[in-house]
């Protein structure tokens, strides 16, 4: 007798439950919502009660966490399975962790862990790792299993973002390790607790390899603590409504979710293919990093959507290149992961969606590529790097098709790439340090159809972003803020310009061990803009720092210091800092040692525009200038905008006739200088025939060509090149 439905076997109802998928094209088979159409509002009231209770268990457990990631910007998710492992209701949070822990379920399920690990009631597992069922190793799953009775009824899960993971820098996300065994502890859906107790062994082996585990316990507290309120309450929901009828309403309401997404995609989405190209760039070349790593590498996302017109979504990236030696690679979970958080921002956003959404989507990845590794010892610590450029492509393709049903008030350009800054060495107490300071989660929208993006306030990855408190992010690493403020014009400039990012003052102080490490988007725009809309400034990779300073005179003296960088030809960390100054466009800063008072400089990005730029209304060209959001040299030359300022009131005006008359020549000029495409193709395709384009690209180009051959004969037949050509 199995441990699942009527005596069968969790291996019995997964297969059961694929087989009826495939044959009827309806989850589990369910042709008819039956127990909605009886009793709505019984039905209604089940799901209303089961969401309540997973979202109430989420938000008792952020404040069992002290963990400021958890804490302060809610990067944690719970979410309720069937025992087959598909998503029924979830919590909100960072639910681009849905599918990947519906994965993790299923991949338990397949390597027979009834039998040979056993599952029972108070068992708890754990999971962080993405090519089974995660985005990366910082992200941290625990699952545990529900019995009704003798039969197992569901599973719970959560997951958290945690701020050390024990590899080999210090933090969540290793930069510079070139596989897996570099990127920290990897639990690989282990069984560490039964009797709703972790294991001893288990809790030595976290404290003994983790800097400062404190922060991890937090958060595990948190994620258990969860999933057993949720236990509890889910066994009083099933008494009060029979288990028959929970049972037949977990199938119905997946099912239910799948003909509501298809809904939506029919409704919101015009039929055709849709395609945008995006790149990653890795910059190790003379990196600190073994030879086959060392070298500057170019990561080719090339992203096509198909939108059907029975209301399937498909998401195909033929071409990608090949897995790196770096930490950004992905994971077919990690892939999943990001096309679940897009979806449910961009169509799926009205609470009531589950796994049914994910079985009306397809997706195809090369096998061999980053997205789909053919090597089992990848390293998946910067998974983030390469998704968010391809779901900024994502972004840009389903915008499209929203702009083509005429859903303008839908459409997103984009958002800024939120990049990382990590701390390692000793913190300000004495202890051991490792973490992120998550600030970063708020970097600037793109962009909309119909109005500006939000400024310095969201992160695809999670729809609830937030920068946290600076006083928090002192308390945990070795820092002073000197400032934190919007910086103006780093939204990319249109009709409707992308949110602005921001950046830090951060003066070090406490520890004579501190160890940065930095990484952000490269020198490829990927946020590129839409509809003649500008990306944002490249200000993510603009680093500047400096060593052996004079502030501790300067304090003292009581002498102005730097708040923020200001005008980069007049920048105040140069006037008003003395020392070892350093500024560089690199994306990448590996492990690099701080002293107290030397400043560091965080740039976080702006999120991409929308339409043409001389078509932005003068009104909201005036209330930026007024409010310190834009540039004032960038007024005439990008925006076609005369302006003045006011010598009474200081308020910037726009000349509007004089205006008119530069916006009529902008346009003159643009038709005298513009290139046919034929002759635009002409000159690109004698680049390629010549093989002028820099190494890194043309690398990226071989492998895209060897793994997928359907896009090299495409790319062959598109710029009229010989069968034989390659790079």
């Amino acid at each position: 007798m199995g441990i699942g439905w009527n005596g069968k076997t969790l291996g019995q109802m997964l297969k059961e439950s694929e087989d009826l998928l495939a044959e009827t094209g309806s989850c589990y088979g369910v042709k008819t919502l039956s127990l909605k159409q009886d009793d709505p509002l019984k039905y209604e009231r089940l799901f209303a009660r089961l969401r309540g209770g997973i979202v109430a268990a989420r938000e008792t457990a952020l404040h069992i966490s002290a963990s400021p990631i958890v804490r302060e910007l809610g990067e944690l998710c719970f979410v309720l399975y069937s025992p087959e492992g598909d998503c029924i209701a979830l919590s909100t949070g960072i639910i681009v962790h849905v599918h990947t822990m519906s994965e993790a379920i299923k991949w338990m399920i397949r390597q027979n862990y009834e039998e040979d690990v056993g599952i029972k009631e108070g068992d708890i597992f754990i999971n962080n790792d993405a090519l089974v069922g995660d985005a990366h190793t910082a992200d941290v799953q625990s699952l545990i299993p529900v019995y009704y009775g003798d039969e197992l009824i569901a599973w719970i899960g959560a997951v958290t973002h945690v701020m050390e993971i024990g590899g080999v820098d210090a933090g969540g996300i290793p930069m510079s390790t070139i596989n897996r065994f570099g990127d920290g502890l990897y639990f690989t859906c282990e069984k560490v607790g039964e009797d709703d107790r972790l294991f001893r062994t288990y809790q030595i082996r976290c404290e003994r390899n983790l800097r400062g585990a404190v922060h991890w316990n937090l958060d595990e507290k948190a994620r258990i603590a969860g999933c057993h309120i949720m236990r509890e309450a889910l066994k009083g929901i099933i008494d009060e409504f029979g288990v028959d009828y929970y049972k037949s309403f977990t199938r119905e309401t997946i099912e239910e979710g799948r003909l509501l997404f298809s809904g939506r995609v029919k409704e919101r989405l015009f039929p055709g293919r849709y395609r945008a190209a995006s790149f990653y760039d890795v910059p190790q070349k003379g990196a600190p990093l073994p030879s086959i790593a060392a070298k500057d590498m170019v990561l080719h996302a090339p992203v096509e959507v198909t939108v059907k017109p029975d209301g399937m979504l498909k998401l195909g990236m033929n071409g990608a290149s090949k897995w790196t030696y770096s930490p950004a690679n992905s994971s077919l979970p990690a892939m999943q992961g990001g096309l679940w958080v897009s979806i449910t921002q961009m169509l799926a956003y009205d609470g009531k969606v589950n796994d049914g959404a994910y079985y009306a989507t397809e997706q195809e990845y090369p096998f061999g590529s980053w997205a789909n590794p053919d090597w089992p010892y990848v390293s998946l610590s910067a998974t983030w790097g390469p998704l968010m450029v391809t779901f900024n492509a994502v972004y840009r393709c389903m915008s499209r098709s929203f702009f083509a049903r005429g859903y303008l008030e839908e459409i997103l350009s984009g958002y800024g790439h939120t990049g990382m800054i990590q701390w390692g060495g000793t913190d300000q107490y004495g202890n051991p340090m490792g973490g992120i300071n998550f600030e970063l989660c708020a970097s600037g929208m793109g962009a909309r159809g119909i109005m500006d993006g939000l400024d310095s306030g969201y992160a695809m990855w999670n729809p609830e972003s937030d920068m946290g408190n600076m006083e928090i992010w002192e308390l945990v690493f070795p820092q002073v803020y000197l400032g934190r403020r919007i910086i103006p014009g780093s939204g990319g400039l249109g009709k409707y310009r992308g949110g602005n990012g921001f950046h830090s003052v951060l003066l070090m102080w406490g520890s004579n061990d501190i160890e940065l490490t930095c990484a952000g988007p490269g020198k490829v725009f990927d946020n590129c803009g839409l509809f003649g809309g500008y990306p944002s400034a490249r200000v993510c990779r603009r680093k500047i720092f400096a060593h052996n300073t004079d502030l501790a005179e300067t304090f003292k003296e009581k002498r102005p210091y730097p708040s923020f960088e200001g005008d980069p030809k007049n920048s105040e960390i140069e006037a008003f800092v003395k020392g070892d100054l350093h500024c560089d466009d690199a994306s990448i800063m590996f492990p690099t040692p701080f002293h107290p008072h030397d400043v560091f400089v965080t740039f976080w990005q702006g999120g991409p525009g929308y339409g043409d730029p001389i078509e932005r209304p003068v009104e909201l060209v005036e209330k930026d200038l007024n409010n310190g959001y834009a540039l004032p040299e960038a007024m005439e030359t990008v925006l076609g905008v005369v302006t003045e300022k006011d010598r009474e009131t200081l308020e910037w005006k726009v000349d509007s006739r004089k205006t008119e008359d530069l916006r009529n020549r902008i346009r003159e000029q643009r038709g005298q200088k513009g290139v046919p495409v034929k002759e635009w193709w002409k000159t690109e395709r004698e680049r390629i025939l010549n093989k002028t384009l820099s190494e890194p690209v043309q690398q990226m180009y071989r492998e895209s060509m060897s793994i997928s051959q359907p896009w090299a004969e495409e790319f062959r037949t598109f710029w009229e090149l010989p069968d034989d050509f390659e790079f």
